[in-house]
Order: C-alpha cells, then sequence, then structure tokens
C-alpha cells in the first residue's frame, strides 16, 4: 500500500485540534462500522479506537525534540512511523489515513475535500496480548516471552552495526539531566550521587565501553509496546528522532529489564537478557547490563519530571516515579560494582 500525499491543504481556516478530537471520536463518523470510539490521549497524540482498527492523531505542537505544528510535519511524520514500524509489527500499521474538510466546513475520514490532517491507521491489538496488562494479572507464560525475546533478538542480528556511542557525550548529557531534574524536583542531592556514580564506573570501564556497538534498535521498548501470542509484535517504535534508537542492543535490553522491576516483574526483563546471551554469545561484562539500567534511571527520571510542568497526570504520582528511578539507579550501580 503507497501512502501518496494528498492534494495541498485548504486556504481556510484549519479546524481546532478540540473539533477534530471530537469529530473522530464520534462512531458514526468513521467509515468501517463501529459501536464505540474509546480515546486514549498520551503526551505526543490522541489515539482512536474502533471495534478493529486503531488511528493516531499527532498533536500540532512543537516539541523540544520534533516539530509537529504544521500539517506537512506531521504527514512526514505518520508516514516515517508506519515506516519504521512494519519490520517489528507486520500488519499492524496499515497505512495513512487523512482527515479532509469539504468547502462547506464538513469534515469526513477519508473523504472528499482538502486534508486537514493525518492519522496513522493500525490494526486494533488484543489487549490481553500486551505485556504491561499481563504484568498486572497472573504475568505472562514463560514460553510466550521467550518466544518475543527471540522474535526481537532475531531483528537485533539482522542490524548493521555502528561503533559505540561517543563516552564524552554521555557524560554531558548526565551533566545536563541532573542539572534539570534539580530544578524540575530539587532532588540536587540524589541525581548528583546518581551522576558521579555513573561517570565513575564509565571512567573505570572505558575500555568496555568503547568495544560496544550500536544498532538502529526500538527506541522504546516498554512493557506497553509488546504484544505477546503466537506472532509477538513491538509496536510505537521512536521515529521522530533517529538518534535515541541508535543503541547498544544491551542497553536496550536493560531499559526493558528496569520498567519490568517497575511493574514487579523484573524476570521478564531479565528473561529476555537471558535469551540475548544465549543466542548472541554477547555475555559482557556482568556489571554492564546494570551500568546500561542505571543510566536510563537517570534519563526516565528526568522524563517524568517534565510532567510535573505540562500539567498532564497526576503530579505526586510522577514525583514518586522519578524518585524510583533515581533510587534504582543507584541500586543498579551496587551490582554494577559487585557484577
Amino acid at each position: 500500500m503507497t501512502n501518496a500525499p494528498g492534494p495541498p491543504a485548504p486556504a481556510c481556516r484549519e479546524p481546532s485540534l478540540a473539533t477534530k478530537v471530537a469529530f473522530l471520536a464520534e462512531p458514526g463518523n468513521h467509515t468501517a462500522r463501529t459501536g464505540v470510539v474509546a480515546v486514549i490521549e498520551t503526551h505526543f497524540a490522541h489515539v482512536f479506537l474502533t471495534d478493529h482498527l486503531a488511528y493516531k492523531l499527532k498533536k500540532p505542537q512543537r516539541y523540544p525534540l520534533v516539530d509537529l505544528s504544521s500539517l506537512e510535519s506531521r504527514r512526514l511524520a505518520c508516514e516515517e512511523e508506519i515506516r519504521l514500524n512494519n519490520e517489528l509489527a507486520p500488519g499492524v500499521y496499515l497505512g495513512l489515513s487523512m482527515l479532509t474538510m469539504a468547502e462547506d466546513g464538513s469534515l469526513s475520514l477519508d473523504g472528499a475535500g482538502a486534508p486537514v490532517d493525518y492519522l496513522v491507521r493500525m490494526r486494533r491489538l488484543d489487549q490481553t496480548e500486551c505485556l504491561q496488562g499481563q504484568l498486572s494479572g497472573p504475568g505472562p507464560d514463560a514460553s510466550e516471552i521467550d518466544l518475543a525475546a527471540r522474535r526481537l533478538i532475531s531483528y537485533y542480528q539482522s542490524c548493521n552495526r555502528w561503533p559505540a556511542s561517543n563516552l564524552e557525550a554521555r557524560r554531558q548529557r548526565w551533566q545536563s539531566l541532573s542539572s534539570e531534574l534539580d530544578s524540575l524536583m530539587e532532588q540536587r542531592g540524589i541525581a548528583d550521587s546518581l551522576r558521579g556514580r555513573l561517570q565513575t564506573w564509565q571512567q573505570d570501564h572505558a575500555d568496555l565501553l568503547e568495544t560496544r556497538w550500536t544498532i538502529d534498535g526500538h527506541g522504546d521498548l516498554r512493557p506497553e509496546h509488546i504484544y505477546l501470542g503466537p506472532e509477538p509484535v513491538f509496536i510505537d517504535r521512536l521515529e521522530f528522532k533517529p538518534q535515541l534508537r541508535m543503541t547498544d542492543p544491551l542497553e536496550e535490553l536493560a531499559f526493558l529489564t528496569m520498567e519490568c522491576d517497575r511493574l514487579g516483574s523484573r524476570w521478564v526483563g531479565e528473561r529476555f537478557l537471558a535469551r540475548y546471551r544465549e543466542r548472541t554469545g554477547d555475555a559482557g561484562f556482568a556489571g554492564l547490563s546494570h551500568f546500561y539500567e542505571a543510566s536510563r534511571s537517570l534519563l526516565w527520571a528526568v522524563l517524568s519530571a517534565r510532567h510535573l510542568v505540562t500539567g498532564m497526570g497526576d503530579a505526586a504520582s510522577w514525583k514518586r516515579r522519578a524518585r524510583f528511578y533515581l533510587r534504582h539507579g543507584l541500586m543498579c550501580l551496587d551490582g554494577a560494582t559487585s557484577g
């Protein structure tokens, strides 16, 4: 299926985001019959779940890492998301849809008129197969975890490799993150301690880190993006900044382990790591995955704290999560030292 761009946007006033969301939330406005439309708001988008399909409408805003303020930028971002996810989620990303407006101002989905926005169209996945949902219940079957791990590791093995990331750039990023966290939460003591210990570990193991490599990975490998079952898929690969996907596979799996730990099921992430080591022979140093986990902990403490100024979600909850990541990072470095 090709995703050819539609005609230029109309000269008339573009509908507001609220108008678009209200239109897409109505079941009768969808071309395929649906009983209900569930609406989920994320940081970057609104997602509309029909009986069989899911549509993602990106917010028309400018963010620090991506500018989605123009119609053209959102079209390109949608097309890139579809392209990037075809390999790890085959058959899920179905193509590009258009929200159009007729001359009389009426909106339609994939109908006549000029495009006023674009959406990623997806097959709606079975939520019972979502790893995050399973972690909040009885837990996933180990055989399904192994199947998903083999699928992901096969992808890693098919990727081109590049030299390890610059260690000085990593050190500077920690410094910037620590300073930002202090301004957001006044957590100078814990954040500085974590940053200092990360720098010390990196200095002590620079030779090891310089032998590592990076691939074009998933970029946001969290349990909510993993769907198990006979044909596991990994959705929502990060599309807006390719550099954020460039990672050591071991670091990406360490991040998954951290998120599984936060949800009370560390064994799931550790099982991914074990299958990775078995299939690739990349045992590395015992403490390396703990170091990577601690590094991601500092990043995600900051990402959590940023919600305190966006107004999305409960501030107390985001503070608790940021503090979890900071404490978690320090504990991981204990393991990295002793491992």
